[in-house]
């Protein structure tokens, strides 16, 4: 008898999570779609950089570092207001509160598109500052000079990604990234090498080429969401002359902390950065090549995690907790555990053939780079487990509108765990630029362990509170 309803109560499980599941890698598939947009784009760059020369790929790292650390400081705005745009669809009062929600969403783009070209106009005395090398400062002015016009689309997209999904439109944002990627790819081609009249402008056309494939992406999303109803009957609920601060508080409340945590994550990858390139420029593109493999991989469970805060945030209303949250939550995880799993496996075994994609067979330095490269891909594989999971938890807290706390234990693990220990391995051991890799590691390791924890601990504690 007991054995029997042991049974019934362990099919009864498998069958709710594996239908949670399924919800979730269906709604994580068209974030992932979203966010590989981007890293097509950025991959493109870095591929066609190393094409050029190592130190074009070198240049391209520094300033991708440097945009990057804008563009997911304000696109974490947009993504924390995915639980208030769920609302929004789902209250009595719908037509106010997403004219209020829009509204806001539309002018955090707007303030964040004037910050951003007002820091990337100075790149190079940044990256000088920072102590790195004169003419790789001025090659990465050089290319961010066109590349920082692409980062205001590129924050739009996000937002139009974000509705359209939470609309049941996600598919749209698929066929808009299927076209643009071709439209990059050609454009990359033409404006980096040049073709029949069109002079080859190198970095400088990369640049431009990525402007131009961030436009087309969100007017094809515009353009198909005009064939969603809710959309459609949506499209006028923008009011920028007046500012909603009954709503732009929150959404700054709960926005401010995911922003932080995103740029914390990507200053911290940015200093490391900063760091390789005092080991020389093999060791500083062989950095970019791993990191640029890095963003590829990390859209599964970026994308993952955004389903999460979606669902999460739809079962659990106001971020409070039921059965459901936690039934969201664990089959979020378990999802991620799966894929992470294999990933990871591909990247320890295929690194030095992930690697050789990036490098021009004509460069002097080949076998170094491959080499080096190869290694940092190895350890990128061995803790993209924990940097994955830890980026789902995130997102599970942000659907539950409880974003602080993870925030301090991301700065904590970072910058107290993870940076004095790469920088111990890297000057004060004999793995060199490796031991920046290894500490980045080790930091991830503690952060997933914390925020794991800190999950544990929050369940039980919630369903007492309920």
């Amino acid at each position: 008898m007991t054995s029997s309803l042991i049974y019934n109560r362990a099919v009864r499980l498998s069958r709710r999570y594996t239908s949670e599941m399924r919800e979730s890698f269906r709604l994580s598939l068209a974030f992932v779609f979203g966010n590989i947009a981007h890293v097509i784009i950025a991959t493109t760059d870095v591929i066609m950089a190393g094409w050029i020369s190592t130190e074009a790929l070198a240049a391209s790292t520094l300033a991708q570092g440097l945009y990057y650390l804008l563009f997911l400081l304000f696109s974490g705005l947009l993504v924390s207001t995915i639980p208030f745009i769920t609302d929004a669809l789902g209250s009595k009062e719908k037509e106010e509160q997403y004219i209020s929600v829009s509204t806001s969403c539309v002018q955090l783009i707007a303030a964040a598109f004037l910050i951003c070209l007002s820091i990337l106009y100075f790149t190079k005395e940044i990256l000088v500052f920072f102590g790195q090398d004169i003419l790789l400062s001025l090659e990465a002015q050089r290319y961010m000079s066109s590349l920082m016009w692409s980062i205001g689309p590129a924050i739009l997209f996000v937002h139009l990604r974000n509705v359209l999904s939470i609309m049941g439109s996600a598919r749209y944002a698929v066929i808009a990234i299927i076209i643009a990627s071709v439209f990059n790819f050609v454009a990359h081609l033409i404006l980096i090498f040049g073709f029949l009249w069109i002079p080859p402008l190198g970095l400088f056309g990369a640049g431009i080429a990525t402007t131009l494939t961030n436009v087309l992406l969100c007017m094809l999303l515009i353009t198909f969401g005009l064939m969603n109803p809710q959309f459609r009957e949506r499209r006028h609920c923008i009011k920028l002359m007046v500012v909603r601060w009954r709503l732009m508080l929150p959404i700054l409340k709960n926005g401010i902390p995911v922003s932080l945590t995103q740029a914390n994550d990507t200053l911290f990858f940015f200093i490391l950065t900063i760091v390789v390139g005092k080991f020389g420029v093999v060791a500083l593109a062989a950095h970019g090549i791993a990191m640029q493999v890095l963003q590829v991989v990390f859209t599964i469970p970026n994308g993952i995690s955004q389903a999460s805060t979606t669902r999460i945030s739809l079962c659990s209303p106001l971020g409070l907790y039921s059965r459901r949250t936690s039934d969201t939550g664990w089959s979020a995880l378990w999802l991620s555990w799966i894929v992470l799993t294999v990933t990871s496996s591909i990247l320890i075994i295929f690194s030095n053939d992930i690697v050789q994609l990036f490098v021009a067979r004509d460069d002097g330095v080949n076998d170094e780079l491959i080499m080096l490269s190869s290694l940092f891909v190895s350890i990128l594989g061995i803790f993209h487990f924990f940097d994955g999971s830890q980026m789902v938890l995130l997102g599970i807290f942000r659907g539950l509108k409880k974003t602080v706390i993870p925030m301090l234990l991301s700065i904590i693990c970072f910058w107290l765990v993870g940076l004095p220990l790469a920088l111990l391995l890297a000057f004060y051991t004999d793995l060199g630029a490796a031991g920046i890799w290894c500490g980045l590691a080790l930091g991830l390791l503690a952060l997933f362990s914390l925020l794991l924890f800190r999950w544990i601990q929050y369940e039980p504690s919630a369903q007492v509170a309920t």
